[in-house]
């Protein structure tokens, strides 16, 4: 193997590997829109044993064992939405507020 097919080789693997994680986005992203529970902008409650809190869905993610979970920002007191990040772990619940 010289020089030139390394490089040949080499560009068709990337290119092979660039369309497999193209197509992985895809399948997360349908995977998510099919799957979310919250869209985003929702103002939701989130309860755990601690607590409630209150934030916003600012999107959804793909979280452990495969799960579609909001990304939630937590509310400021005078009700806009922080930039900090609210998150639940454990066993909590997440309601919608209208």
């Amino acid at each position: 193997m010289n020089y030139e097919n390394y490089i040949q080789e080499r560009e068709i693997i990337e290119n092979k590997i660039s369309e497999l994680k193209s197509e992985l986005t895809l399948l997360r992203e349908n995977f998510i829109e099919k799957n979310k529970e919250f869209s985003q902008g929702d103002k939701v409650s989130v309860s755990d044993r601690y607590g409630t809190q209150n934030g916003f869905v600012v999107g959804n993610e793909i979280g452990y064992r495969n799960k579609v979970e909001p990304i939630i920002m937590k509310e400021k007191k005078d009700g806009t939405q922080s930039q900090h990040r609210l998150h639940p772990f454990g066993d909590v619940t997440i309601k919608k507020i209208n």
